[in-house]
């Protein structure tokens, strides 16, 4: 068979040490977790802030942005709420079995996205 085109080949990848790692954070709980995570993140920073930090941190977020994010988040909060409340999408189109007239012929072919 000729092929005009092929995939470019990827690394390989050893899904096991992944899966070791994984158990062995489940396994030692948050002390391997930690641990894992200095390894990583090439530190040991706490995992918790504090609260000092944290409003240290909010200090320096421009006021302007705090309320952009603030706008942002009600009309998304919005637009989700009432998404939530509509039945979803309906559509349809006719198609025609017999015939040329679409419409007294036509089956109903319709799907719907709603939850």
């Amino acid at each position: 068979m000729i092929f005009f085109k092929t995939a470019v080949p990827t690394a390989e990848t050893d899904q096991d040490d992944g899966h070791d790692q994984n158990a062995t954070m489940v396994a030692g709980g948050n002390d391997a977790a930690r641990d894992c995570a200095g390894k990583l993140d090439k530190g040991a920073e706490e995992i918790r802030v504090s609260p000092e930090r944290h409003a240290a941190a909010a200090a320096r977020v421009p006021d302007t942005l705090k309320a952009d994010i603030q706008f942002a988040y009600r009309d998304i909060r919005r637009f989700a709420e009432a998404q939530r409340e509509s039945i979803g999408l309906m559509r349809g189109r006719r198609v025609p079995v017999d015939g040329d007239d679409p419409l007294p012929d036509a089956v109903p072919l319709s799907w719907s996205w709603g939850c």
